[in-house]
């Protein structure tokens, strides 16, 4: 698989569509957040250049489509974002995160759900997904996307702290 989708995937109440520049600063607002952070394995940087500039990196993965790198917005608002985290020509492991203004609100599920169709489409035939045992919010989000719980865990040291990583996943004909 040369390319990644590069289109836009309306839900019913949001919209997932490639990042650009013009997002740039936005979506370094929700790496450089807090709470996202906790979760979500983002480098930590001293200086907001240096988030803007990792943000810049990864839009233009996105725009070249070698890698997926997508905005999920409300009406005009960029609210979270998903992009993968590796992949081969029939399985992709996808990451994602939303504001903490929005959570509890199911516009995750609403997203993960949409370009978990859009990449089967696409020609993928499994979908994983990881989060840390001490976010079971992401669980019940892959699992409200008919996820299902794998063998495959793993120990990762983050931010100075080990964490129990699950996984998820769900194929294309589950």
């Amino acid at each position: 698989m040369n390319k990644l989708p590069h289109i836009t995937i309306n839900t019913e109440r949001l919209l997932l569509r490639p990042l650009t520049a013009l997002d740039k600063n936005g979506f370094a607002q929700l790496l450089m957040n807090k709470e996202i952070a906790k979760t979500f394995m983002i480098p930590s940087f001293a200086r907001k250049e240096d988030y803007l500039e990792l943000a810049a990196k990864i839009i233009a993965n996105g725009i070249n489509q070698s890698h997926l790198a997508y905005g999920i917005y409300l009406g005009d608002i960029l609210i979270g974002f998903m992009n993968d985290c590796g992949f081969d020509d029939e399985e992709m492991e996808i990451g994602y995160a939303l504001d903490p203004d929005y959570w509890n609100k199911g516009y995750m599920s609403e997203a993960l759900k949409a370009m978990i169709a859009e990449l089967f489409a696409f020609g993928f035939q499994r979908i994983v997904a990881g989060y840390f045992e001490d976010n079971p919010a992401s669980g019940k989000v892959m699992e409200n996307c008919l996820m299902k719980r794998t063998e495959h865990k793993e120990t990762i040291e983050y931010q100075g702290k080990m964490h129990k990583c699950l996984y998820m996943e769900i194929g294309r004909k589950d």
